[in-house]
């Protein structure tokens, strides 16, 4: 049906028509009430099997008319829902006279595909763009709306630099469509319903009819993406079928891309453009943000804001000076940049970590990811070009490089669920050869020897100075408990003193970390700093010392940002640079120049069947590093979790996809782990360290209840609740304790550095970490002697805790569990009746940490997905 110039729908009076295509009739109208102009979307006519040469075009088989109206409805208020500046917002629906119809904003200006048809679209323009239609997609991706028709016929560009995304979801509820053009078709498949979409920048999958998911828009982003580069489309054909078929088929044209493409944007492309939704980027906007932006760079820290394209007007001039790299970083508008330095990506894999400079500065080794498994690999960095070194997938993963005194050798470690030794391979290339064994950590000497890192009887690591040539090895008192933070520790330049941070000689167990120095010649130490925190996460953390001063680099937090502070042989501190992303490892060239990664790394509570597969999405985690969130089901379906606010770590509850809220009306620091006391009841961590407490708090209303008074201070890496909800057990320093639920002495269990509670028998399930590895036992509330759990598996269980939450009803115990070919922390279950620990099968580019079991039999983790890039930062001559 065609309307015409004042036709009323409701209070709306038709103007004209502004276009017609395959999402239907748009027109221009009046709001008569709020006296705006509006764009008003009519439903189209279905369109019948065989009738005319639209046939190819077809209606979902089996819906009628009215299942049709009905699911535009539902889909058209889910839509309304969305509220973002960069898409065009949908006010509602209006029926009037058998016409129903969206009422949508009316977006002025150009489509992005009549500026494409004048030609490619420069570098600096193309990232302004996509910028903002990453951003439309993360927030609707967010709600669980996927666009499913993304291409720049819907994407509109005002006048003021503002884009603007059209017709978010309503492919999903409409199915007939024109045919010009290669258009969004619908096509019937024999059992999937049909294919939704415009041919060009359809996903694989959508070309095969199968479900799709967030991942078809990232295809068709990194589509857009393209075509804005280059002018023209990756996937073209003479016919729709050819095109389908390039889809399908064919890759993309990477030479066409223009010649000052950024590294990391054509890492973006290829890994957007990836025919196995599997492989392909998960979260468009935030995998952009760590894919392409710099980081920032500025002294004093400033809170980055959300609005990206205030630069416009006022950094014109700076930009024109800036090299391509920093350019990348325009996503979002900064202030306060300090002049006095400058930072470029250098090149690598997607996920490139752990720079280690040459003592020449002429090469740069790092850790670069291949096939899901981190190898060593070196650089150029005046030039980016880089090769892979080491191809073994047998041995587990890297967590650390350092070159030879005389740079013709890389030292790198292999780890998996305990230290499985270092080795050297050449810089020119070469067969590795083993150095030292059941170790991880080594950082060279000027003399040859090595500092290493090896786990204790004790279930600690301690450092090393080891003699490689000699098979001499003497312990040093520098020690780091598995579950508190990885190991940190850097040689200064003369090989006489080493710094690290972690628990010196004397230190008890969990305590909190100091930054000391340490004497390699008598083991004696001092401490540097007993009051900063350094960040640290799934890598290492930011330490380092700069050969030409003697200083420390540590990667400090500054709220949300992150300061580079230098630290002197003195005590003080100064600050350096401010970054907007996490470092998981810092060097430092004899120039004074500084390399660091930047880690983009988004937090998720996931659920996901027993069985595996896709991840369903229930809350993003805001601020969390890895390791943090230790999400917990609750009884009522909400999931509880610890998230970083306003400074402070603070226990969030979230469901049914919305964000995170915070539990408890009290300011004060909480966090997870966390425990289900009784249906309105959960024990948590409150306070901060030395102060931090086990508490109870109301699930309904967010008041605390009480303060275990006896667990004050405690280190708590596990909680669980006994079957009779009496008693709260809990890890701490390497013993599993118990207390009163309702206050009272605390009591001795067992060792132990994580505890569960089997819910069929009320025994306790310990954890523990040691030489050999993790290990399971059972163990009587009462005490008494442990059982092990005995299990075989060609996967490791990791030295992480385990959940409290671990065991289920019929007594099966969810662990982390890493392996020799892959990287990532992977959920596993361990079968006590069958002694099979079997890791469940993800399809996630992620850790997935904290396994626990919800009460529907589902797993829920927390996940924290990767990208990661190498950065150069240089002072400018004054």
């Amino acid at each position: 049906m065609r309307l015409h110039p004042g036709v009323r729908l409701g209070p709306y009076e038709i103007l004209g028509l502004l276009g017609t295509g395959g999402m239907g009739e748009v027109y221009r109208a009046r709001d008569t009430k709020l006296h705006r102009d509006v764009a008003v979307k009519v439903l189209p006519d279905l369109v019948e099997a065989g009738a005319g040469p639209s046939s190819a075009f077809l209606s979902r088989r089996p819906d009628s008319n009215d299942d049709r109206l009905a699911r535009f409805e539902r889909e058209a208020r889910l839509l309304a829902s969305l509220n973002h500046p960069n898409i065009a917002h949908v006010y509602g629906l209006e029926e009037s006279d058998g016409v129903r119809a969206i009422v949508m904003e009316l977006v002025e200006g150009e489509t992005l595909a009549t500026r494409i048809a004048r030609g490619p679209i420069s570098v600096r323009d193309t990232l302004a763009i996509a910028g903002q239609i990453s951003d439309a997609l993360e927030a609707a991706h967010d709600q669980g709306i996927v666009h499913r028709d993304l291409k720049p016929a819907n994407i509109k560009l005002s006048a003021d630099g503002t884009v603007k995304v059209l017709d978010f979801g309503i492919a999903k509820v409409l199915s007939t469509v024109d045919a010009s053009d290669t258009p969004t078709i619908l096509v019937p498949t024999t059992d999937q319903g049909l294919i939704i979409g415009t041919a060009a920048y359809m996903a694989p999958e959508q070309v095969r009819g199968k479900p799709v998911d967030r991942r078809a828009d990232i295809w068709s982003f990194g589509v857009v993406l393209y075509e804005m580069l280059t002018g023209e489309r990756p996937f073209r054909g003479e016919t729709l079928s050819d095109t389908l078929s390039a889809v399908l088929e064919r890759e993309p044209d990477w030479d066409r891309l223009p010649s000052d493409t950024p590294p990391g944007l054509r890492t973006l492309l290829k890994r957007a453009l990836r025919k196995d939704p599997k492989h392909r980027l998960r979260d468009v906007a935030d995998t952009f943000i760590g894919e392409v932006d710099a980081p920032v760079v500025e002294e004093p820290a400033v809170q980055p804001t959300r609005r990206p394209w205030i630069w416009i007007a006022s950094t014109v001039a700076l930009l024109v000076a800036v090299p391509l790299a920093a350019m990348l970083g325009w996503r979002y508008a900064r202030s306060n940049v300090d002049p006095g330095w400058s930072g470029e990506v250098l090149g690598g894999t997607s996920i490139a970590v752990g720079p280690r400079i040459s003592s020449d500065g002429a090469m740069l080794a790092f850790q670069a990811w291949v096939d899901g498994l981190n190898q060593v690999a070196v650089m150029k960095p005046e030039s980016g070009n880089w090769t892979v070194l080491t191809h073994d997938r047998s041995r587990g993963q890297i967590m650390d490089v350092s070159w030879s005194p005389d740079g013709t050798r890389i030292y790198f470690d292999r780890y998996l669920d305990v230290p499985r030794g270092v080795f050297a391979v050449p810089v020119l290339g070469g067969d590795s050869r083993p150095i030292v064994d059941d170790a991880i950590y080594p950082k060279a000497l000027p003399d040859g020897s090595l500092l290493v890192v090896k786990l204790t009887a004790d279930r600690r690591f301690q450092l090393h100075h080891v003699w490689p040539d000699q098979g001499r090895s003497d312990p040093l008192p520098a020690f780091w408990t598995p579950n508190q933070g990885l190991p940190l520790v850097a040689p200064f330049p003369d090989g006489r003193e080493a710094v690290f941070y972690g628990l010196p000689a004397g230190a008890e167990s969990g305590a909190a970390y100091t930054l000391n120095v340490i004497d390699l010649t008598n083991g004696r130490s001092r401490v540097l700093d007993s009051s900063i925190e350094i960040v640290q996460g799934a890598f290492s953390g930011g330490l380092a010392v700069a050969p030409d001063s003697g200083q420390v680099l540590v990667d400090t937090s500054a709220g949300n940002l992150h300061r580079i502070v230098a630290i002197a042989r003195d005590g003080s501190r100064r600050s350096v640079l401010t970054l907007s992303a996490q470092t998981a490892y810092l060097d430092a060239g004899r120039d004074g120049t500084i390399y660091a990664d930047q880690l983009d790394r988004i937090g998720e509570i996931l659920r996901v069947p027993l069985s595996g597969g896709v991840p369903e999405r229930m809350a993003v985690v805001p601020s969390a590093l890895v390791g943090e969130a230790f999400p917990l089901s609750l009884p009522d379906g909400r999931v509880l979790l610890s998230s970083r606010l306003s400074g402070r770590m603070r226990i969030m509850v979230a469901a049914g996809g919305r964000d995170p809220s915070p539990l408890l009306e009290t300011q004060m620091d909480s966090r997870t782990p966390a425990a289900v006391v009784t249906d309105d009841e959960v024990a948590f961590l409150l306070d901060a360290p030395p102060n931090q407490t086990i508490a109870i708090a109301s699930l309904a209303t967010g008041r605390v209840l009480r303060r275990l008074e006896a667990t004050r201070g405690a280190s708590v890496a596990s909680l669980a609740v006994a079957r009779d909800r009496q008693t709260i057990f809990y890890a701490s320093r390497g013993t599993v304790w118990a207390v009163p639920a309702n206050d009272g002495p605390t009591r001795r269990i067992h060792q132990g550095d994580a505890v569960a509670v089997d819910p069929r028998t009320g025994e306790l399930v310990i954890q523990l970490f040691d030489a050999s590895g993790a290990r399971l036992v059972r163990v009587d509330p009462s005490g008494g002697s442990e059982r092990p759990i005995r299990f075989t598996s060609d996967v490791f269980m990791a030295l992480l805790p385990m959940s409290g939450s671990a065991v289920d009803q019929r007594g099966r115990v969810l662990v982390q569990v890493t392996g020799r070919d892959f990287w990532f922390w992977q959920p596993g279950v361990l079968d006590p009746a069958t002694g099979r620990l079997d890791r469940i099968p993800l399809n996630y580019d992620g850790d997935a940490l904290s396994p626990g079991w919800s009460r529907d039999g589902a797993v829920v983790i927390a996940g924290f997905s990767l990208a990661s890039s190498i950065w150069r930062f240089r002072q400018h001559t004054r």
